[in-house]
């Protein structure tokens, strides 16, 4: 994978942690009746960039 690749994986896994840190935020500090979903759905979200932006990293540190 070209180094330009892993730059841009890494930033657009970055970007949706960062997403979805200030959503989760936002939504548990309101009261709406869809806030158990919304709640679930970003945090799989995150959970789903966490791998991602492990294996980027990874990726980054080995081709120094």
């Amino acid at each position: 994978m070209k180094e330009r690749n892993i730059n841009t994986v890494w930033s657009l896994a970055m970007l949706v942690i960062g997403i979805c840190t200030i959503m989760l935020g936002i939504t548990g500090m309101t009261d709406s009746v869809y806030k158990d979903v919304l709640l679930r759905v970003i945090g799989v979200t995150d959970l789903l960039a966490v791998p991602v932006l492990t294996y980027a990293t990874v990726l980054k540190i080995k081709n120094r």
